[in-house]
């Protein structure tokens, strides 16, 4: 619901509010939580905060083999949208463009 709220409003600042009890939660879930945080971090242009979610993210990727096929791609979106809240356009749009490509 978090990521639903911050895709459709853009309320950035509302969803980094809300508290969310992870701790009996899989790889797939904290893995998606990651995303969205970073995500409204990046288009905050909070790039710190941003990459410490994306590092989590491919941490937790590469130590268990989640068996979701959205989380790599949604590691590249973050990957691309933190290379767009640095000013690195250039490289973010061949990363977003191979994320959708992958997500269609």
């Amino acid at each position: 619901m978090r990521s639903r709220y911050l895709l459709d409003t853009e309320a950035r600042s509302a969803v980094e509010r809300w508290p969310l009890d992870l701790s009996g939660a899989g790889a797939g879930l904290r893995g998606h939580d990651r995303w969205i945080r970073g995500f409204a971090a990046a288009r905050r242009g909070r790039t710190s905060e941003a990459r410490t979610h994306l590092e989590a993210m491919e941490s937790a990727l590469r130590g268990t083999g989640v068996g979701n096929p959205d989380l790599p791609i949604m590691a590249d979106e973050l990957r691309g949208a933190l290379a767009l809240a640095e000013g690195r356009a250039d490289e973010a749009v061949p990363i977003l463009r191979a994320a959708a490509e992958a997500e269609a």
